[in-house]
């Protein structure tokens, strides 16, 4: 148990160098590129669907189950043309942190 803790707190204290900010940044990088280097980088979505104004929505997520503390979640939807350019992104959840 005394471990469990030792590494919560080093967890915790790595996450406070996360920021949302930094995430968003990585999210940005997408806008304007070909969905297929998202998904080669990224891997396959868990999801799509097509918005109301015909475009695809990729849809990314994760989440991590800390026993006693929750989860921490977050989805990322990376909107498509159909040219298959990433047009914009969205994100949600109370974990979309990045280094």
């Amino acid at each position: 148990m005394r471990k469990f803790n030792i590494c919560l707190i080093f967890m915790v204290l790595l996450m406070g160098c996360a920021t949302t900010e930094k995430y968003e940044a990585k999210l940005n990088v997408w806008v304007g590129r070909d969905i297929n280097d998202l998904t080669n980088a990224w891997g396959y979505p868990q999801s799509s669907f097509k918005a109301p104004d015909g475009n695809m929505v990729y849809v990314y997520g994760r989440q991590i189950n800390v026993s006693n503390y929750g989860s921490f979640v977050c989805t990322a939807y990376f909107e498509v043309d159909n040219k298959n350019i990433v047009v914009k992104w969205r994100h949600e959840g109370n974990d979309c942190n990045s280094f």
